[in-house]
């Protein structure tokens, strides 16, 4: 399955704005960073998917492990280095693209509502190429957002009102399109912290299409033969409402 994943633009709109001037609420808490974070020792190979999660590459960091953080967008890699104290590897690297430098590379692997960005074909993409990097009995924890974000609800409302919802909201798979949704999308932006309203508004326009988890889709993702995982687990972080960290290891 071949997939462009083409929303690096929106992340380098938006770059270390996303945790400097974000809502907190849209990062995990401390809590939940180390339910992340549990069984990961000193020289553990973590990889964290992910610049915008630097709570959680912080925290990998000062737990003595050896921390490799990969990003599609070169602004967020860079400010993500300019955030973080004490060594990490930050590499600008498109996940839905498999790179066979990591094959089997890392002992841990986290992403913090990774595949909530992508559409469905991405985030199986991603998922198969995140299961390549792992090594042996290594595991994956991976947060999934269950169900419509507020703005969302707000967009397929003023969409239907409008009469304008197919243009840019796919029922069938709960995939929302924010690049095809205009005046619909300018109408509904919810305020993203003190992030500027126009940056916001370019944030969206670049990250396209995304899809929306129901509970039981993301276990059929993983599930599939072409990923070659299973959820070993399956936890709703306390902190993170309506988001379940699922922890996953190679069929």
């Amino acid at each position: 399955m071949n997939v462009e994943n083409r929303k690096a633009s929106g992340w380098d709109v938006i770059g270390g704005q996303f945790w400097r001037l974000g809502r907190t609420s849209a990062r995990p808490s401390m809590k939940d960073v180390s339910l992340y974070l549990d069984g990961v020792v000193s020289q553990s190979r973590v990889c964290v998917i992910g610049a915008s999660t630097v709570d959680l590459i912080q925290a990998s960091v000062n737990c003595g492990a050896s921390v490799t953080v990969l990003d599609f967008s070169e602004v967020m890699c860079h400010d993500a280095r300019e955030a973080i104290t004490g060594p990490a590897e930050m590499l600008c690297m498109d996940i839905t693209v498999q790179e066979n430098r990591f094959a089997a590379c890392f002992d841990a692997i986290l992403c913090d509502r990774l595949v909530n960005r992508f559409t469905e074909a991405e985030a199986i993409a991603a998922l198969r190429n995140i299961k390549h990097m792992l090594a042996g009995r290594g595991m994956i924890r991976c947060g999934v957002k269950i169900g419509l974000y507020e703005m969302d609800r707000r967009m397929i409302a003023a969409g239907a009102k409008a009469g304008r919802l197919h243009e840019f909201f796919d029922e069938a798979t709960a995939t929302i399109d924010f690049a095809a949704a205009g005046a619909i999308l300018e109408e509904c932006v919810v305020p993203h912290g003190s992030i500027p309203h126009n940056a916001l508004l370019d944030w969206y326009k670049a990250r396209g299409k995304e899809k929306r988890f129901a509970e039981s889709d993301f276990p059929l993702l993983v599930a599939r033969q072409d990923v070659g995982l299973r959820v070993a687990s399956q936890l709703w972080l306390p902190d993170a409402p309506s988001t379940i960290m699922y922890e996953l290891v190679a069929d």
